[in-house]
């Protein structure tokens, strides 16, 4: 992938240029796309996520040298591949909500150990812990659709 296409899918074609909340204006980008997403086989959804993670560890890893800067906040595919685990499981526009906000939760505040995940060198730390927060915002929707909130 040469430097400009780097950029550009990092930044989620440009998402992560806007100069305010970028990471949640790329989340919420992302909603539609997790709603198409839901109608495929968890197998294909699964697949597609897996695909858009490891692309970013290696996109991710070029963008930081480019852009002279660990985790620049033009960088926003990490957040959308969290979103896109926090989705996995929504079905209603209420999930979809509900997911969304759980997953900005989380990312922004950083509990333990998402705090000590953000601090790995790499893509990897710059992904992993914007895919755990995913993964902690599914369980939490999963929760409640079991006790019956949503």
């Amino acid at each position: 992938m040469k430097d400009k296409g780097v950029l550009l899918f990092v930044s989620f074609f440009g998402v992560g240029k806007i100069p305010f909340a970028p990471g949640s204006i790329a989340s919420l980008a992302t909603l539609p796309i997790a709603f198409v997403l839901s109608s495929l086989s968890h197998f294909w959804h699964l697949l597609l996520i897996l695909f858009l993670f490891f692309l970013g560890l290696f996109s991710v890893e070029r963008a930081e040298v480019l852009l002279k800067k660990k985790d620049h906040p033009m960088i926003v595919i990490d957040e959308v591949v969290g979103t896109l685990f926090a989705l996995f499981f929504a079905r209603t526009l209420l999930e979809f909500v509900l997911g969304f906000f759980l997953f900005r939760l989380f990312d922004i505040l950083k509990p333990f150990p998402l705090k000590k995940l953000e601090a790995l060198k790499g893509g990897f730390g710059v992904m992993i812990d914007d895919v755990v927060s995913g993964l902690l915002s599914c369980g939490f929707l999963l929760l409640l659709r079991e006790m019956g909130l949503p």
